[in-house]
């Protein structure tokens, strides 16, 4: 199958973002985009490839985990190497098979969305899926009637969480099932019947507030 036979045309994204605004795309910030609680108009840091590379990583792994939680999967355990060739890896459980071609989309498109600083093109994640043929297997093989790039909507929704979440994996090399759910407001059980869940999948989303977090 040819890379671009697979899926559909990149979704709608969200008409309103967390604050409330017209979603637009932002400017790549490199370490901006990693470090939610920089002030805006900071000036980033310099980074290198093999930094610039470890990022994409993080945001990538993130990605999968996030997506895999949304559909009702566990999230066993999410790692990155801190070795100069970067290699993560993000392992699941109880992930309903309908949703495979949907997380793995969902990796390629955060690396996509860091990488571009702004909701990815078609073309954008098309050319993260050709660099990842694992993915791109498993999207190969979804069936015609599924759209797993409606995944992207429930990404530009949590984006402040798929950063934070990015920035955790990066500087620990390991996130958990619980550290998503609490990065997203959702139950640590019963993901696929919260009304929090349905609401990201809708293009609607609140951060959680954090207790003693002042």
């Amino acid at each position: 199958m040819n890379l671009t036979e697979v899926g559909r045309p990149p979704f709608r994204p969200p008409m309103v973002s967390v604050s409330g605004e017209l979603a637009t795309g932002r400017p790549a910030t490199g370490t901006a985009e990693l470090q939610p609680t920089s002030p805006r108009g900071c000036e980033p840091m310099k980074l290198t490839d093999a930094e610039r590379e470890r990022i994409a990583v993080a945001f990538h792994e993130a990605g999968h985990a996030i997506a895999a939680v949304l559909a009702g999967g566990r999230v066993t355990e999410v790692t990155l190497s801190s070795g100069p060739d970067a290699h993560g890896q993000c392992q699941t459980a109880d992930l309903p098979t309908s949703a495979e071609a949907l997380v793995a989309v969902a990796g390629p498109w955060a690396a996509a969305r860091w990488t571009t600083g702004a909701v990815p093109s078609w073309r954008d994640v098309r050319d993260e899926l050709a660099a990842q043929p694992d993915d791109f297997a498993v999207v190969a093989a979804a069936s015609p009637d599924d759209d797993p790039y409606r995944v992207g909507r429930w990404l530009e929704t949590v984006w402040p969480a798929v950063r934070e979440l990015s920035a955790t994996l990066y500087r620990d090399g390991r996130i958990g099932h619980r550290q998503i759910t609490e990065a997203l407001g959702l139950p640590l059980w019963g993901v696929e019947t919260s009304a929090v869940a349905a609401s990201i999948k809708s293009g609607c989303w609140s951060p959680p507030v954090k207790i003693g977090v002042s």
